[in-house]
């Protein structure tokens, strides 16, 4: 079923919901559902393999393979973790033909606002045209949200998923720290404003972000 746009009502949820919600649904789908690509919220957060395309085909590719339209300025979607490098921890990231994704900052842990438990983490990446030797940086960016295993319960060092929220940022080309009110939810899950991301800003009440 095609769900309309509804003028107003911006599907924007924050870091907790993205783990607590979403992705832990995603994951006990892939375990429990009997088919692995089944997905309860595929109306709303659809699969993709993220890094086969380049991140100006993914509001296209959103378009066409969720239920519902996006607010034309931030975009979620579901992806398999991608395998990592002989004998080092890091992801690829490389998008063919096109450039790479590359972290910009240390990891965040998000915590639950009731018990303080530690539900998962968030990477912040930047997409950067071309070979890693010579990258332009691009206005593109993306959080990338990891489940803790323990928060699941399940004895497996890896969880299958990611959540990926990407945006696009406003301002000059090459400027990390650009990321405009209108593209990105600041810690808290809201949208942000030059007050929230000053640099004195605290994580909201209902998570806590530590580096």
């Amino acid at each position: 079923m095609d769900v309309p746009h509804i003028p107003g009502l911006d599907f924007d949820p924050s870091s907790i919901q993205l783990l607590a919600h979403y992705l832990k649904q995603r994951i006990l789908d892939h375990f429990h559902s009997g088919d692995p690509n089944y997905s309860t919220n595929h109306h709303l957060i659809p699969d993709i393999e993220l890094y086969n395309w380049d991140p100006e085909e993914l509001p296209r590719q959103y378009d066409r393979l969720a239920e519902t339209r996006s607010n034309g300025r931030q975009w979620f979607f579901f992806c398999l973790r991608k395998e990592k490098y002989r004998n080092n921890n890091r992801s690829k990231r490389i998008v063919p033909n096109a450039g790479y994704w590359k972290i910009t900052s240390s990891d965040k842990k998000v915590k639950s606002e009731d018990t303080g438990e530690e539900i998962g983490k968030k990477k912040a990446l930047t997409f950067y045209q071309g070979r890693s030797s010579s990258g332009i940086t691009t206005n593109w960016g993306m959080h990338e949200y990891y489940l803790n295993p323990s928060y699941l319960g399940y004895n497996i060092e890896d969880m299958p998923f990611v959540v990926c929220h990407v945006f696009k940022r406003n301002g000059r080309r090459g400027g990390d720290d650009v990321e405009s009110a209108s593209y990105a939810n600041d810690d808290s899950g809201h949208p942000a404003t030059s007050e929230s991301r000053a640099p004195t800003q605290e994580a909201a009440p209902n998570e806590v972000e530590l580096s």
